[in-house]
């Protein structure tokens, strides 16, 4: 955040601004993978490996 920003921009809003973009679902078309939480260690090797095909990695939590 550039420093003359930083007055308008405070954390609440730079939050409030990131969760409203959460639902949009044009933004849906970033994620590139999926995966359940329990798959989650090999998914964050794969990631921590280099791994250049995800552009955003999605985890699915259980009910």
């Amino acid at each position: 955040m550039a420093t003359a920003q930083r007055a308008r921009w405070n954390h609440a809003r730079r939050l409030g601004l990131a969760l409203s973009l959460l639902t949009d679902p044009v933004l849906d078309r970033l994620i590139t993978h999926r995966a359940r939480f329990d798959e989650l260690p090999q998914v964050l090797a794969r990631l921590a490996g280099g791994d250049s095909e995800t552009l955003c990695q999605r985890i699915d939590y259980p009910d």
